[in-house]
């Protein structure tokens, strides 16, 4: 071997292992696989790290802990590659139990089931199964932290994605803001096929105010940073909604939905009063309550920011870097 390439290899190497006193990998390239620390499980099959929290509570407070430690609550499904080191960690703090149950964000749930409900699974016997209770009930869960999270960072701004049901999602902050056709404009920046994101489960609904939080932190914490644009469109007169990237749903406007979460109440309201000759057909996320509501507004108002998807894209070693 070349004095060259040997050196090469040592680089390649050492940027792949580089790790703190305490054993945590610091090492996050975009794109590549990511290493978990100590005291995690690695689950899917992009290598996602996810730590149980054994203090049962309800699944509002399991979201909103995970959230305040850094990253949300884990998104485990039946089809999650490796879901057996899942029940080995869960019976594992259970010794004494061959039946517990978790609570667990589920974009995909079994049909039926709404994407906007309190998702739990059930591991009995050696068998795993999705279960849906009533969201005051305590149950352990685990946290997905995105510190280590298999999106990596945008070579540009240096700011991370936070991967989510195969897509990258970021919050996008302007002082100044952006009408909605800014903001389609300014996802599309990153790939060619980032788009404004759809929102469509209770788990990403909830993971947007994690993104403005670390959005404002890169930029001094501005107070105003609070609501985002959406990639939700209202069709007022035919009673649909498309989400930007062409997927339809009239879930959001059937009237038996309105003023129910995700919308806030009263929500959508198409209050034309703001701007006659406006219609409030574009969504807004609203981060600063409790939960994370949806307010429906007019695409021209501008807001201070967005939320950018992009498709995931795995690069193992030494590839060429995605598009």
């Amino acid at each position: 071997m070349s004095l060259v390439l040997l050196f090469s290899c040592l680089i390649l190497i050492c940027h792949l292992h580089v790790t703190t006193a305490d054993g945590e990998d610091k090492t996050k390239p975009t794109g590549l696989p990511v290493h978990c620390p100590s005291g995690f499980i690695t689950v899917g099959n992009r290598q996602r790290c996810l730590k149980y929290q054994e203090n049962p509570v309800c699944y509002d407070e399991a979201q909103k802990k995970c959230l305040e430690d850094g990253g949300a609550l884990a998104e485990i499904s039946l089809s999650t590659e490796n879901i057996d080191r899942v029940e080995a960690e869960v019976l594992k703090h259970n010794p004494e139990s061959s039946d517990a149950s978790i609570w667990v964000v589920n974009d995909n749930p079994p049909s039926g089931v709404s994407k906007w409900d309190a998702h739990c699974l059930q591991f009995s016997n050696g068998t795993a199964s999705s279960c849906h209770i009533a969201a005051c009930k305590h149950l352990p869960y685990f946290c997905e932290y995105y510190k280590y999270n298999p999106c990596g960072g945008d070579d540009a701004t240096k700011r991370d994605w936070f991967y989510r049901d195969e897509e990258c999602l970021r919050a996008v902050y302007r002082p100044d803001g952006y009408t909605f056709s800014e903001a389609i404009a300014v996802c599309a920046e990153f790939h060619e096929n980032g788009t404004v994101a759809t929102v469509d489960s209770r788990g990403k609904n909830e993971l947007t105010k994690k993104l403005l939080e670390v959005e404002g932190q890169l930029n001094g914490n501005p107070p105003d940073l609070a609501d985002a644009w959406i990639g939700l469109h209202l069709d007022l007169e035919n009673q649909t909604a498309t989400w930007q990237n062409g997927e339809e749903d009239d879930y959001y406007l059937r009237e038996e939905n309105k003023g129910k979460y995700p919308w806030a109440p009263g929500e959508p309201n198409n209050r034309v009063d703001r701007c006659p000759e406006c219609k409030e057909t574009c969504v807004q996320v609203n981060t600063g309550k409790d939960k994370t509501y949806w307010n429906d507004r007019s695409c021209d108002v501008k807001l201070k920011a967005v939320i950018c998807s992009r498709p995931y894209a795995y690069r193992p070693v030494g590839t060429a870097e995605p598009p």
